[in-house]
């Protein structure tokens, strides 16, 4: 049994696989519409392991920081990105979803552990 706690989780969202286009911005439109939770969630769970990744290319830079406190601020960026849907205007597209998670992810992370933004 692992004892690591950064690989345990990243273990637990491993059955989390990223979510088809289609599927994803189904539930995009759903929560930018009516702010549906359980829409949120499922969102949430299934962009983990980016938030895992981008989490991973700051490991080396705060090297001093639990590398599981790093992902957690990551999660922060993602409940944002997620949130900032409910209060958008209307017909965007979602194809760039993931991209804009990541600047939200990044975001939560340099503005907790850079002081920037």
């Amino acid at each position: 049994m692992n004892t690591d706690p950064a690989e345990q989780y990243r273990e637990e969202i491993s059955k989390y696989e990223p979510l088809p286009e289609e599927v994803e911005e189904r539930l995009l439109r759903v929560i930018q519409k009516s702010g549906n939770d359980e829409a949120r969630r499922i969102v949430a769970k299934h962009k983990l392991q980016l938030v895992f990744t981008v989490s991973r290319t700051y490991q080396n830079l705060l090297s001093e920081v639990p590398f599981i406190d790093i992902v957690d601020q990551g999660n922060l960026g993602l409940f944002r990105a997620i949130d900032e849907l409910c209060t958008s205007e209307g017909d965007e597209e979602f194809d760039g979803f993931t991209d804009y998670a990541t600047a939200w992810i990044r975001q939560a992370i340099e503005s907790k552990y850079f002081g920037m933004y």
